[in-house]
């Protein structure tokens, strides 16, 4: 069985067709199992989709769709994720604007699964942390 922790990138380019890794990340959520979901790519989810102008009910839809999956598992945090991820930045030494990164990259390391994503700097810091990774 494959199981992830999905970043938020994935989701955009599944939902954006004319995004060019579109057809990629269809591809890749398809082939997971088990889709982690931490709680901050929801809200990634829907801040970006309202700024790509997309209607409310629409960005509802895509929202309910993830939620009412039976392939995806809400990754919910009890300050641990928030605790590591300042950690990760201080040992990093990056700046703030990689918090929301650095939640999905503690969630994965916490709960021990590969992490799904297109982010090149997030994947070496992964490799770094010793986080597999699917994509």
């Amino acid at each position: 069985m494959i199981e992830a922790v999905v970043d938020t990138n994935v989701f955009i380019h599944a939902i954006i067709r004319d995004s060019k890794l579109h057809e990629d990340a269809r591809r890749l959520l398809d082939s997971i199992d088990m889709l982690y979901v931490p709680i901050i790519v929801l809200y990634e989810v829907v801040w970006v989709l309202k700024k790509l102008g997309l209607k409310q009910n629409d960005v509802k839809d895509v929202i309910d769709r993830i939620l009412e999956s039976p392939k995806v598992r809400i990754v919910t945090d009890t300050g641990e994720d928030i605790k590591r991820s300042i950690e990760i930045i201080s040992e990093s030494k990056l700046s703030l604007s990689h918090f929301n990164d650095k939640i999905v990259l503690s969630a994965a390391e916490r709960i021990k699964k590969p992490l799904a994503t297109y982010d090149n700097e997030l994947k070496k810091e992964a490799i770094k942390y010793k986080v597999s990774i699917l994509k």
